[in-house]
């Protein structure tokens, strides 16, 4: 796990253990209403980069949400070569869209050259165009399970 001094940063995205990351992840997929844990999955796959100062951690997946919509999850990150094995995530893209449709929220910031730049596009879910466009910074971009609690409250589960 990280230490205090990271903590204090405020930064949710800094150095965590791997298998913390994974069980955190996990978890959120079979806990959080939203989600139909049995039809979603992520992927964790470590790649090798002995060029770099650190290996890789690509997660990817698509989580099936109980109020219609999917949610595809893209992001990688530093994987350290030591025993703890922590992982600081740097690139990410959560796209959710209605099905057969347009998109209704996307969080991002992989854009070459640019990656300190994250955005949250959120889109008309009549229509599917861009109604609205900020630009966060990286203590202010969610983490998974608050863009599932986002997407839940914008369009609820069915009862």
């Amino acid at each position: 796990m990280a230490d205090a001094a990271e903590h204090q940063t405020g930064d949710p995205h800094d150095w965590n253990a791997l298998e913390n990351y994974i069980f955190l992840h996990e978890l959120h997929i079979d806990d959080h209403p939203l989600v139909d844990e049995k039809e979603s999955e992520l992927t964790f796959t470590q790649l090798l980069t002995p060029e770099a100062p650190y290996d890789m951690l690509v997660v990817e997946g698509l989580i099936v949400c109980r109020n219609g919509l999917l949610l595809r999850v893209e992001k990688s990150g530093d994987l350290e070569r030591t025993s703890a094995q922590r992982v600081r995530m740097s690139l990410y893209r959560y796209n959710a869209w209605r099905p057969g449709g347009h998109n209704v929220l996307r969080y991002d910031n992989q854009h070459l050259g640019d990656e300190d730049n994250y955005h949250r596009h959120e889109f008309d879910l009549t229509t599917g165009e861009e109604v609205d466009l900020r630009y966060l910074n990286r203590q202010e971009f969610p983490v998974m399970h608050q863009i599932f609690d986002e997407l839940m409250k914008s369009l609820p589960i069915a009862t």
